[in-house]
């Protein structure tokens, strides 16, 4: 079957993609938990599949074992976490952006949940912007703008699906930090790891045939990575209890945070040069270098087009 571009406004899911059957690149911007159905703690978390594999992936079902704790908490999705705590329900989910056809597919959605017990008229806001565009290969790139409002810490988390088990951050030195996201879980994440605080880009890869290379293009009050337990099925609870994906965290602790990363799913060898942010604010313009062009990209308010 073709890929799926489409909006369900009840559930708050983004679908964005191109090509037909197992070689498809499909996109899911889930909406988190819609109060009705679905019940992770997830807003604006990604799902990516391309190539005819998993690249950026969702946990498994585990039944009624207590795991299944950490397969529904904020910090083992690919989103943004706040104050180290799980996200309470969210609500108005609003699309503000959306193509889904032409030379590539975009998506700008926005979602806010309660603060507290939501009693309080406070809410953390989150807004996701996505532009995701063909390689000559028809393998995905895709620029992820991440806006949060509201908190005080801010954690974007991003893992790959990685069966080599190779992770490796460019130019960063990593050393032993005290764990993160601890006691919501049956099984807490573990393996915590920072380099500290990072004010230029960065690069971060994962694996060793199937990559998955990440810009990083926003400055970050700490970046650190930690092993989050990735069981698929309750049998590999029991079979493999130390399984797990690298995450990697970049962390703001002060006001309204702006994340813009750039990914670039391949093999062995990496389309992108390098990514080179313009200007971050009121929109976000970069330009992508490959070696045989240079694409500029400009990314508002619910809209977007190539320079």
């Amino acid at each position: 079957r073709p890929a799926t571009n489409i909006y369900y406004e009840g559930r708050g899911l983004i679908c964005l993609g191109w090509g037909r059957g197992d070689m498809a690149t499909q996109l899911y911007c889930d909406g988190g938990d819609g109060r009705h159905t679905h019940r992770h703690q997830a807003p604006l978390s990604l799902l990516l599949f391309a190539g005819g594999r998993e690249v950026l992936p969702d946990l498994g079902y585990i039944g009624d074992h207590p795991a299944n704790a950490w397969i529904k908490t904020t910090a083992s999705h690919n989103t943004v976490i706040v104050d180290e705590s799980p996200a309470t329900p969210t609500g108005n989910t609003r699309l503000m952006g959306f193509i889904d056809e032409g030379s590539f597919r975009f998506l700008d959605v926005k979602t806010e949940m309660p603060i507290g017990d939501g009693r309080d008229t406070d809410c953390i806001q989150f807004r996701r912007a996505i532009v995701l565009l063909p390689k000559p290969d028809g393998l995905p790139v895709f620029i992820d703008i991440f806006d949060v409002v509201g908190g005080r810490l801010h954690d974007y988390i991003v893992r790959a699906n990685d069966p080599d088990g190779h992770f490796l951050l460019t130019g960063l030195t990593p050393t032993d930090r005290q764990p993160l996201y601890q006691g919501f879980t049956h099984s807490d994440p573990t393996s915590f790891r920072t380099a500290g605080a990072v004010t230029t880009p960065f690069t971060a890869c994962w694996g060793q045939t199937d990559r998955l290379w990440t810009h990083v293009l926003t400055p970050s009050d700490e970046v650190f990575t930690f092993k989050a337990p990735a069981w698929r099925n309750r049998e590999e609870v029991f079979v493999d209890p130390h399984r797990g994906w690298e995450t990697l965290v970049l962390r703001y602790t002060s006001g309204p945070s702006r994340f813009v990363v750039v990914y670039d799913v391949g093999g062995e060898k990496p389309w992108i040069e390098r990514v080179e942010l313009k200007t971050l604010y009121p929109k976000v313009r970069l330009a992508i270098h490959t070696d045989s062009e240079c694409i500029e990209w400009i990314i508002d308010n619910g809209e977007c087009h190539s320079g």
